[in-house]
Formats: C-alpha cells, sequence, structure tokens
C-alpha cells in the first residue's frame, strides 16, 4: 500500500510540474517561433509588411486590410523612443508585447491628440524625464514586441503608397 501511495504521490507530481511547465512554457515558445518566423533578429528596429493576401503566412489569417509594422525591443542598455505620424483618415494602433505574448500596452488613433506620437519605452524602475510631448511606457519586460497597424480603406496603388508612407515614418531609437 505504502508503495502505491509513492507511486501515486510521484504521477501526480509529474502532472503537475507538466502542466505548469506547459502553461508557462508554451507562450514563450509561441513568441520565439514568431520572432524567427518573421525575421526579428535584429532589437530595436521596425520591419514592414506589404498589403497581406493569401500567400502570406507567416502570421496566421493576417488581415488583408492592413498593414503590418512589427519590431523587437530591447531595453536591456536602457529605454527607447518610438516616433511616427499618424493617418487621420483610418483606423490606426500600436501595442506592446511581453515575450510570453502578453500584451502590456496598447493605443489607437483615437486617443492620440496629435497627428504625429512620441512614445519612450523605459525598463521597470528606469528614471527618466521625457521631452514634451512623449508619453512614457513602463515596459512589463525587457524585450518584447512591438506591433503597429494600420488599416487601408482600398488596395488602389495610390492609397496604398499613402498609407505606406505613414508606415515608413516609425522609427525606434535608443536613448543610450
Amino acid at each position: 500500500m505504502k508503495k502505491r501511495l509513492i507511486y501515486i504521490s510521484f504521477l501526480v507530481a509529474l502532472m503537475a510540474i507538466g502542466s505548469l511547465g506547459t502553461l508557462y512554457g508554451i507562450p514563450y515558445l509561441v513568441m520565439s517561433k514568431v520572432k524567427s518566423r518573421l525575421g526579428l533578429t535584429v532589437p530595436n528596429q521596425f520591419r514592414h509588411s506589404p498589403l497581406m493576401d493569401h500567400t502570406q503566412r507567416a502570421v496566421v489569417r493576417p488581415n488583408p486590410n492592413f498593414l503590418y509594422s512589427i519590431g523587437q525591443f530591447d531595453l536591456t542598455d536602457g529605454p527607447i523612443k518610438i516616433t511616427g505620424q499618424i493617418p487621420d483618415s483610418t483606423y490606426w494602433s500600436i501595442a506592446f508585447y511581453k515575450n510570453n505574448t502578453v500584451n502590456f500596452f496598447v493605443k489607437n488613433d483615437q486617443q492620440f491628440k496629435h497627428k504625429s506620437f512620441s512614445i519612450m519605452l523605459k525598463p521597470k524602475g528606469y528614471e527618466l524625464k521625457p521631452d514634451k510631448g512623449t508619453q512614457v511606457v513602463e515596459a512589463a519586460s525587457t524585450t518584447g514586441i512591438v506591433l503597429v497597424r494600420l488599416l487601408v480603406p482600398n488596395r488602389k496603388k495610390q492609397t496604398v503608397a499613402h498609407f505606406k508612407e505613414f508606415q515608413q515614418s516609425l522609427r525606434i531609437k535608443p536613448l543610450n
């Protein structure tokens, strides 16, 4: 009876460790796979995508009406500043994600007062004086992903070119 109890206890402990490992490990694995598929090897730089279509599969089920810009941020050496222009005639958003896929900040075009933006992303506990008009966001992790989405109302060449200018205005600049 004692052997059976030890065996059952061992199995329960093994199942608990496996479950916790799965719950906490898979999100990091997913984010690692996303970074790899998107070629995010250089931190603090944006990669800009064209309008999506049925041939792009780096992201599962991408919205074909969006231009995406994605970057891997790294705050190991200190804060970064993200700047760019916001179009006034369509939806636009910026979001920050930890390496375990958890979103810790999102803001869309309706929440900005101006048609340009400036965000300082800083590590926890880092003291700094922001420039006037710059929003400070305390990062929930030292590394992660910044994602900008821009809705393109139609696929006309001239329209797409116009919105690509907004996409190309995005910058990530380390402050140290």
